[in-house]
């Protein structure tokens, strides 16, 4: 049996790293997220935060040998760093904790998210960047796309038409609008697509919202993509 995905956040910023480490849980079910204050930690310290029970894994993590490529460059996408004999396959980080170690990220550039402002830096272009000021609704979107687009072996968003069982399934006019609301319709668009009133839109959206239990479009937009009703390439 395949051993899910291990994910690292590094980011000296608590609030930050245990938000986009909820983000991360919820978008990537099938992935184990570990959060770590800094460079250090993740590779000396004790069980990143979350896994300080008594199954932890014990001490720093060990890197392993990679493929190389003809210039001498670690082969990212095959390679990793292992914590407790399991590899990292993404590496969200600070610009402050990349900084720390250049050559460490660089080797793993394909796996590495730095976590930015939204502001260009040309000191890291070329990198995966994430602007964690945004909206959720654009984070949230924005993290299925580079999802799905970082591993071609396994590893991308997996849409589960079965999921968690509902108490009472969408009937196939809000299966419409819903599709229509994550893709960033407002209701009046979203009338004029259907050829419906404005309260009947309205009146879908709370059926909607009441059925699934949750009530933001970024919480529906990871519903609607996980359950495969629309594609990510379409938000």
């Amino acid at each position: 049996m395949p051993r899910p995905p291990r994910i690292a956040v590094v980011t000296p910023n608590l609030l930050t790293g245990l938000g986009l480490r909820a983000l991360l849980e919820r978008i990537i079910p099938m992935g184990e997220v570990a959060l770590f204050g800094s460079l250090d930690e993740l590779l000396h310290g004790g069980p990143p935060a979350g896994t300080d029970g008594p199954d932890a894994p014990q001490g720093g993590i060990d890197t392993v040998p990679a493929p190389q490529y003809a210039d001498g460059g670690e082969a990212a996408d095959l390679s990793g760093v292992l914590y407790g004999g399991e590899e990292f396959y993404h590496y969200f980080v600070t610009p402050g904790v990349y900084l720390s170690d250049p050559a460490f990220f660089g080797r793993r550039r394909m796996r590495t998210i730095l976590l930015t402002d939204g502001a260009a830096q040309q000191q890291f272009a070329g990198l995966h960047c994430l602007n964690v000021h945004q909206r959720e609704q654009e984070l949230v979107r924005d993290i299925l796309r580079m999802h799905q687009g970082a591993h071609s072996h396994g590893h991308g968003v997996r849409p589960d038409p079965a999921g968690q069982p509902l108490c009472e399934p969408l009937t196939p006019r809000e299966t419409e609008v819903l599709r229509l609301v994550v893709r960033g319709l407002q209701n009046k668009q979203i009338a004029a697509e259907l050829g419906i009133a404005l309260t009947t839109v309205i009146s879908h959206r709370k059926r909607i919202t009441e059925k699934l239990g949750v009530r933001s479009v970024a919480g529906l937009t990871i519903y609607a993509v996980m359950r495969g009703l629309v594609g990510v390439d379409a938000l």
